[in-house]
């Protein structure tokens, strides 16, 4: 489907609606060129100034559905640090991603078999990154002795199938138990990979020392043009909240997130929905406009 000048023009707006909706519903065989002017409301004459082809409208679906599904998984990836942290940012994204946005899911998983892909200058690679995230996350948890597994590949398809497939039994329109699910889910995959590690006794130490030697970086942080989300705790017994607000408001533009009851730790997992909508958030006005808006708020944080 040929972009206008402006991706926010009504009428494409429209047409790749309407061809979401009928490929997910119908199938790409099932749905016709000019089934998708009409669920658009759009005139014959005026349809193909927008879409050449029903096969053009498809791989336009599919290259935008599968980017952001891996921007997506890159960005929960990339704000962990420890390899089960990592795990469970993976699991949570193909939970949420596909529960949030069903029809484009029935799309990937009807079409995506059933086409070749394999020569897309921006499908297949997209695919391969999404194969090495999950490959690399089993490959370091094994390495490091935090996971213990028998075959990369069999835990690796498991877990993709067993976390992208939740739509076909998660009840569509009620999203209030997702938190839970996600929870669950992750809770599962750990379980799978037989996921341990042991305290460390000196760590805590170590991290004091070098916070110390580190001195005062808000000369550093000024120049930082990234956009930038900080995440603070508000029951964290090691930086006082205040020591997130410092950090984002010596960061241009950073957004400061602070969740109650949450303290030195990964935020828990029933509230990686939240949080990955403030990286989605953070990622979608980075996009538009180049730099991300100040922002402080508290999210509500009853299933934590």
């Amino acid at each position: 489907m040929p972009l206008p000048p402006s991706t926010t023009d009504p009428t494409w707006v429209r047409l790749s609606r309407a061809a979401l909706e009928l490929f997910a519903e119908r199938g790409f065989h099932g749905t016709g060129i000019r089934d998708i002017g009409d669920r658009a409301g759009v005139s014959t004459s005026g349809l193909y100034h927008y879409v050449r082809s029903k096969d053009d409208a498809l791989t336009d679906l599919i290259t935008d559905g599968l980017r952001r599904h891996c921007d997506a998984l890159e960005a929960a990836y990339q704000s962990v640090s420890r390899v089960e942290e990592k795990l469970v940012a993976l699991v949570s994204v193909q939970v949420v991603v596909p529960v949030r946005h069903r029809a484009m899911s029935r799309l990937l998983h009807q079409e995506l078999p059933l086409h070749d892909w394999s020569n897309h200058p921006q499908i297949s690679p997209c695919h391969q990154r999404i194969q090495r995230l999950w490959a690399s996350v089993l490959a370091d948890g094994r390495a490091e002795g935090v996971f213990d597994f028998y075959s990369d590949t069999v835990v690796r398809v498991a877990l993709m199938r067993a976390t992208t497939q939740v739509t076909r039994w998660y009840p569509e329109g009620d999203e209030a138990e997702l938190p839970e699910l996600v929870a669950q889910l992750a809770d599962f995959a750990l379980g799978g990979m037989r996921a341990r590690r042991g305290p460390d006794p000196t760590a805590i130490r170590r991290q004091q020392a070098a916070i110390k030697a580190g001195g005062d970086r808000r000369t550093e942080l000024g120049q930082v043009r990234t956009p930038t989300l900080v995440v603070h705790g508000d029951a964290d017994p090691m930086q006082s909240p205040r020591a997130g607000k410092a950090t984002a408001d010596a960061i241009p533009g950073a957004r400061l997130v602070t969740y109650p009851g949450v303290g030195h730790d990964l935020v828990p997992v029933p509230l990686w929905p939240q949080l990955l909508d403030e990286i989605s958030a953070l990622a979608a006005g980075a996009g538009a406009t180049g730099t991300a808006p100040t922002r402080s708020r508290t999210p509500s944080c009853r299933d934590s």
